[in-house]
């Protein structure tokens, strides 16, 4: 993971930052290579708390060396955080029923970079990344729902309340 983001900044290519499972098994001062200049670093709240720890960074720290933080927060929805910005929190889309948590958070990060990459704003970035999450949770197994775009978009919408 580490190469792949030294190749990314080596080529002025954007990338996002995953660092997950990585943070206990890296040592301290190799941390930052993992999200040094991503365009978007993703963490749950326990990353978060556990990336701080390890590296000794405060938030800010990361923050100047990423153009977004994007924290999941479970039941709670997720935060945007960049730097010299207010954060921004948009709350989790309903389930009807917790299936399997399994998968969640991979389909939080396709819902919220398909979003942007059809150029949508941070929040509505994230309200989609929560509905197609929500959409996971539901079901059994890592990749076993089919959702399209719209009716995940509609999910995002009416949890906005719109």
């Amino acid at each position: 993971m580490v190469r792949h983001a030294e190749a990314c900044r080596r080529h002025g290519m954007p990338f996002a930052a995953d660092p997950s499972q990585q943070l206990a098994r890296l040592e301290p001062d190799a941390i930052p290579g993992l999200f040094e200049g991503a365009r978007y670093l993703f963490t749950n709240a326990y990353e978060q708390a556990l990336l701080l720890r390890r590296t000794g960074l405060s938030g800010q720290d990361v923050l100047r060396r990423v153009g977004a933080w994007v924290v999941t927060l479970g039941a709670d929805g997720a935060r945007i955080e960049r730097h010299a910005a207010p954060a921004v929190t948009v709350p989790a889309v309903p389930v009807a029923r917790v299936a399997d948590p399994t998968g969640a958070g991979d389909a939080f990060r396709a819902g919220f970079l398909a979003e942007h990459a059809r150029g949508r704003d941070d929040t509505e970035a994230v309200r989609t990344g929560c509905a197609l999450a929500a959409t996971a949770l539901e079901s059994v197994g890592s990749q076993d729902y089919e959702a399209s775009y719209g009716s995940v978009r509609e999910r995002a919408l009416a949890g906005a309340g719109r």
